[in-house]
Parts: structure tokens; sequence; C-alpha cells
């Protein structure tokens, strides 16, 4: 809807976006329904920032109790997220990238 000049023209100049992406995942909490995941085109190294991403998980009122319980699930395997390349700008087919940016124009 960005896209389009005709919904919410009070907000200025409409933004195409050149990529749309959904999460996914590698992995499942136990004693949970599992989710059917979708594959990933993108993996992206998030060590740098697992404690940050903690600490704001943290803050959600829905996202805090299950932070303590999960920690060591996501110690071992929280360390890359995985996103599904819905739809692009780019012709041709899907490739595996390591940045939700990679061979984007500025």
């Amino acid at each position: 809807m960005a896209a389009s000049p005709k919904r919410f023209p009070q907000f200025g100049e409409v933004h195409d976006a050149q990529r749309l992406c959904h999460l996914t995942t590698c992995f499942f909490l136990e004693g949970r329904p599992a989710p059917i995941p979708a594959p990933w085109s993108i993996s992206l190294d998030i060590r740098s920032v697992m404690g940050r991403k903690h600490d704001a998980f943290c803050k959600y009122v829905s996202q805090a109790p299950l932070m303590e319980p999960t920690k060591e699930l996501f110690e071992k395997l929280g360390h890359t997220e995985h996103y599904l390349l819905v739809t692009s700008s780019e012709v041709g087919p899907s490739r595996q990238m390591t940045s939700l940016f990679e061979g984007l124009a500025g």
C-alpha cells in the first residue's frame, strides 16, 4: 500500500520498497506447537547484537516471561536470524544472501 499514490496521500510521496522479507526460523520452543517454517534466502549473523535483542525483548510484557526459560536455547541457536525474500524489484531468481541490503541501490 505504501507504493500506491491513492492510499494515504496526506503522508507525502509514495515509497516502493525494493524488497519485502518475512522472518522465519530453524528451531522451535519445546512444549509449543511447531510452526511450518518457510525456507530462508537471507541469513544474518546477529551475535554482535544478541545482548541488546535480549534486553529489548525483556521490556515487552508479552515476551519477558519467555526470556529466562529460553535464554539457553537462544544462546545456543539464536545467533542467526533467517528471512524469506517474498518479493523484490530485482528481476531473476532468489539467491542466498547474508545482508538484507545486499545488492540494493542506495
